[in-house]
């Protein structure tokens, strides 16, 4: 649509300039121009973290368990029979 039949339907001008001006703005494009991508020595860095932490927990829960099995839990009783 025009400007002009816009204007004649009674929209206003301020939409859609700025519309244009949103659209012609160059900043997204050029954020994502510069951001930069990983490279595969990061990648191997970050699961190489991902996996020592995955470790370090597995550790931990085995410890929980074993203490767990070590010591009784309270409240619960073995059922008498009889």
């Amino acid at each position: 649509m025009k400007l002009s039949e816009w204007l004649k339907q009674g929209g206003s001008v301020a939409v859609p300039l700025v519309v244009g001006l949103v659209a012609a703005d160059p900043r997204p494009a050029q954020a994502q121009a510069t951001s930069v991508t990983p490279t595969v020595e990061e990648l191997q860095r970050k699961l190489d973290e991902r996996d020592a932490i995955i470790a370090d927990l597995l550790q931990r829960v085995e410890a929980l368990e074993r203490a767990a099995v070590a010591t009784p839990s309270r409240g619960h009783s073995t059922p008498k029979t009889g």
